[in-house]
């Protein structure tokens, strides 16, 4: 999708627009064959693991942990064990193993020297846990530098919808991602419109504001040229 605008409408908002069409967006990992050895890992892991306690960015550099174990090859079960050993001297909840472990990737070696206001940014700059070697400075993230010349492969760990839309408030083309239980209700939501309207708004999903789709009973906009647009 060459598409780059992306609408984020705030709860309430309500823009129009023209849905042009469902893509599919599958998000690959490279994650390693065989486990990687623990000797090898990075400083910024491994003063995680020893350091771990309630302290400030505690979920940020855990979440980077379990992002790590994960394109580590190391199995489910034991990597839970050694991440528990660290998240439990945290008083970090599980919840950050499930949403991290491969789901998404390990953050980038440019993202963890960087300052962060708080969890999901995973920013650690400033905590004390990046302490690079010569091994890191020709690395771009922390699995590239316990990688080295180990073997592993690209999976697909996560598959969702790209809405195309047509927002006819600003005249531009964009996208909006969608699970695939939205993708359906966009698609059942379509086929029932009849000579309603969409429109795209937002709604409060815990602590996340997340787009939808609804019909409105008025016509949809008149289609206009460019000219008309600008």
């Amino acid at each position: 999708m060459r598409a780059r605008y992306r609408p984020r409408p705030k709860v309430g908002q309500e823009i129009p627009v023209s849905v042009l069409g469902v893509e599919r967006r599958d998000m690959t990992m490279w994650i390693a064959l065989e486990p990687l050895h623990a000797e090898g890992f990075p400083h910024c892991i491994r003063n995680i693991l020893a350091r771990a306690g309630p302290l400030p960015g505690r979920h940020r550099a855990l979440a980077t942990l379990a992002a790590f174990l994960g394109q580590a090859g190391w199995k489910e079960e034991a990597a839970r064990m050694l991440w528990k050993d660290a998240a439990s001297r945290s008083e970090v909840s599980d919840k950050i193993f499930d949403s991290w472990y491969r789901k998404l990737h390990c953050p980038k070696c440019d993202t963890i020297r960087k300052k962060s206001k708080g969890y999901p940014n995973l920013g650690l700059e400033g905590l004390g846990y990046c302490d690079p070697d010569e091994r890191c400075k020709e690395s771009s993230s922390p699995v590239e530098s316990a990688a080295g010349e180990a073997l592993g492969s690209s999976r697909v760990v996560k598959t969702s919808r790209l809405a195309r839309i047509f927002d006819w408030d600003s005249g531009k083309e964009g996208y909006v991602e969608l699970t695939e239980e939205d993708a359906a209700e966009l698609q059942s939501l379509m086929e029932s419109r009849g000579k309603g309207s969409v429109v795209l708004t937002g709604f409060r999903d815990g602590a996340r504001t997340r787009p939808k789709f609804i019909l409105k009973g008025e016509p949809c906009p008149r289609r206009k040229v460019l000219s008309e647009l600008f």
